[in-house]
């Protein structure tokens, strides 16, 4: 079973991808690549990575840059939108936060990185993707 899913939610036009467990370098950018294709593409909607139920604990902090470099390489392709990134730990706070610095400058998203669920859904279902 893959340590991360992704469910759509087309009343709140929210993608939600859920990661569970011990969270590898494989597995992020996995769901990565997953979200640059169709459905999720195209979709007008906002994203919530869910990390409350996984850990980062075996990703090391260059692999963060990598994969901020791999989604920056796709810039022109990712629309920009809202996303959240919903953290239980400052391991997973910190490592979203250098994440969200790094593809700042690259990705046309607005970069929600909370403790709080609420706030989480709330962001990322208000605006979607920003036409």
């Amino acid at each position: 079973m893959m340590p991360y899913q992704i469910n759509v939610d087309h009343d709140r036009k929210i993608i939600f991808v859920s990661l569970k467990g011990r969270v590898s370098f494989e597995d992020l950018t996995g769901h990565c690549q997953e979200l640059l294709e169709e459905p999720y593409l195209t979709l007008s909607y906002g994203i919530v990575v869910d990390y409350l139920e996984g850990s980062l604990a075996d990703v090391k902090p260059f692999e963060v840059r990598v994969i901020a470099e791999l989604l920056s390489s796709q810039g022109d392709r990712i629309p920009d939108f809202n996303l959240a990134i919903l953290v239980s730990s400052k391991l997973e706070f910190g490592f979203n936060r250098m994440f969200e610095a790094l593809t700042d400058l690259y990705i046309p998203w607005q970069v929600l990185v909370t403790y709080d669920q609420e706030k989480a859904y709330a962001w990322a279902g208000e605006a979607g993707r920003q036409k």
